[in-house]
């Protein structure tokens, strides 16, 4: 969970504009200013939103087009500012969700069209909301009648955001009773100032609601308590730092990342990528229509010559000569619930067949010069050396009842992707492939690639290992199941993977985004690889142009999805069994499609 402070100061922030106290003339002569608090949690989830926030984000170096969810705390305006919905409403029709105490939803209600795609939810202490991958527990607060506090948890960490109150409820600390916190930010609004006689807290009492947290487990020596609502009634010195470290806690510039987990730069990067050289491409079809051969004659081959010279940047292009395979493997909840023809026990054996090269996509790629690399990315066993280093889980979740990832797992499974694409293409390759093994597999393919597609079940599960009769449609059931539960969360590609992928199809995303991003061209497989090429493409919008199709999968996702991606298989041999084994078997194609762009005589040099 990546928690950046916007702002840390109370309504009127810290210095206040029109006072010249001590406090704020040292504040003042630091530099520092404090804005009205709020949050942003991985940039999709805003808490509290006052008049300032917006900019406050533009001031820390990030922006709010991601955001998706809105929770705020009470009505006070330095904690709803409900004007940014008419701004954002100017330039983004993405669906967002506003929350908080019933007061708040009707100011909020007024700024926006009756037909906007902005969903407003109200509620009271109690309440339980699950906002994309976050579970929201609502907490009650001592201050404005129906304020509320939040705790927000993402399946791996977790924050409470704790202002505006006086003394927690006795309710409210038995709730987060063993929480464990991540990140704590709770206001501290008075200072020394113990007869302020507000539904505020001042050092004395924010150290006393500190003690009670750890009484019950809500805080322990991990947990990064932020103090936040700062105000002048501070006293210039000693400074508020001393007096927070002596309870355990500290207090932060505005735009600060939060939290002992600080989050370090992601090898996956999100966002558009460059096409393939568009020079290079016309130079390509002029020089195949000059060929010494008939017009037309080459057929796809000089389509493919033309891609390959494209992903180069160089007309001729160089021999295709270092092609690389990598097998992301890992097993799938779904396999226990009679999705597979085969038991999930396979997966580890076949690992090891693998790394044995004695697999069907070992004969191959042997026969073919491309090297094989298999990776561990989720096998439901215990392997050892470095087929295991990337390893994110044992198994994936059964999507049709339960998320396959958390959202750090998923983030840590397109950042294994993106490392391994990155240590291939560094070590020479010209030509990538992502191959798959994973009993259950097809299972979350198809239901990525219905998502993703917008379509139903029963149009896109196939028979995977060769499933028929009562299991063929259980399977459609799950597929269905599957995506009934995740909702709307498909609209977002990361959530996507969440909710209906696995750790080994992220990393095989993360793996060819980062491929389309470095200028490698990738050879797709079944359908296993497709679908994790239909997220690479929502991941990286434009990572398709850099994709070519190996061959044509049985099943009809991949077919859906080579459609929606806009390519052609190269070749159609009716194969299904995965591994990479369709691609490298396409790779003599690619080969000589370019050496045919190379090294045929153009017409212009015989002698007629």
């Amino acid at each position: 969970m990546h928690v950046r402070v916007l702002g840390t100061g109370a309504a009127d922030g810290w210095p206040n504009p029109f006072c010249s106290c001590a406090s704020c003339t040292a504040e003042r002569s630091a530099g520092r200013l404090r804005g009205q608090t709020s949050a942003l949690v991985d940039d999709v989830l805003l808490l509290d939103c006052g008049p300032e926030t917006p900019h406050a984000a533009q001031r820390a170096g990030v922006d709010l087009t991601n955001l998706r969810h809105v929770l705020i705390t009470h009505a006070h305006p330095d904690h709803c500012a409900p004007a940014f919905l008419l701004f954002r409403s100017w330039v983004s029709e993405d669906p967002l969700d506003v929350v908080g105490p019933p007061d708040v939803v009707d100011e909020a209600r007024r700024w926006v069209a009756p037909d906007s795609t902005v969903r407003f939810t109200a509620v009271a202490p109690g309440d339980v909301l699950t906002l994309g991958s976050y579970e929201v527990r609502v907490l009650a607060a001592d201050h404005l009648e129906g304020s509320v506090l939040y705790d927000v948890g993402d399946g791996d960490q977790r924050l409470l955001y704790a202002t505006d109150t006086g003394p927690l409820p006795e309710w409210t600390v038995t709730s987060v009773t063993d929480a464990h916190f991540d990140v704590v930010l709770m206001e501290e609004t008075f200072g020394s100032w113990q007869d302020h006689g507000t539904h505020h807290l001042d050092l004395a009492t924010f150290a006393a609601q500190l003690e009670r947290l750890r009484a019950v487990a809500a805080i322990d020596d991990h947990t990064d308590v932020v103090a936040v609502h700062l105000s002048h009634h501070h006293d210039a010195s000693p400074p508020l730092e001393e007096h927070l470290a002596a309870v355990g806690a500290r207090a932060v510039d505005d735009g600060t990342v939060v939290g002992h987990h600080e989050p370090v730069t992601s090898p996956f990067a999100l966002g558009p990528v460059d096409p393939p050289s568009a020079t290079a491409r016309a130079e390509a079809a002029e020089r195949l229509a000059g060929l010494a051969t008939p017009a037309g004659a080459l057929g796809r081959l000089g389509d493919l010559a033309v891609w390959v010279a494209a992903t180069q940047g160089t007309v001729p292009p160089e021999p295709v000569e270092r092609v690389r395979a990598v097998i992301f493997a890992g097993d799938h909840g779904v396999a226990r619930h009679g999705v597979s023809a085969y038991p999930a026990e396979v997966t580890p054996a076949m690992v090891q067949l693998f790394l044995a090269g004695r697999a069907g996509v070992s004969a191959l790629a042997n026969q073919h010069g491309v090297a094989v690399r298999v990776l561990d990315i989720a096998v439901d066993a215990d392997l050892d050396g470095p087929v295991a280093e990337h390893k994110i889980r044992r198994s994936s979740g059964a999507i049709h009842v339960e998320d396959a990832l958390t959202p750090a797992e998923t983030r840590a499974a397109l950042d294994a992707g993106a490392v391994v694409a990155a240590e291939e293409i560094d070590a020479g390759a010209q030509l990538l492939i992502s191959g798959d093994m994973g009993i259950g597999n097809t299972t979350p393919a198809a239901a990525l690639i219905a998502a993703s597609l917008g379509l139903p079940a029963i149009e896109v599960t196939g028979r995977g290992t060769g499933v028929d009769g009562d299991a063929f449609a259980r399977k459609v059931e799950i597929v269905q199941q599957a995506l009934d539960r995740a909702g709307d969360r498909v609209d977002d590609p990361v959530e996507t993977l969440t909710a209906l992928g696995s750790a080994d199809l992220a990393a095989a995303a993360g793996f060819m985004a980062t491929a389309a991003r470095r200028g490698v061209p990738v050879l797709l497989d079944g359908v296993i690889s497709v679908a994790s090429a239909v997220l690479a493409e929502r991941l990286a919008p434009g990572a398709a142009a850099w994709f070519a199709a190996g061959h044509r999968s049985t099943e009809p996702a991949q077919s859906l999805a080579l459609d929606k991606l806009g390519l052609v298989p190269i070749l159609d041999l009716g194969m299904r069994l995965g591994e990479g084994s369709g691609a490298v078997a396409a790779v003599p194609l690619v080969r000589s499609a370019a050496v045919v762009l190379r090294d045929v005589a153009l017409l212009a040099d015989l002698d007629l």
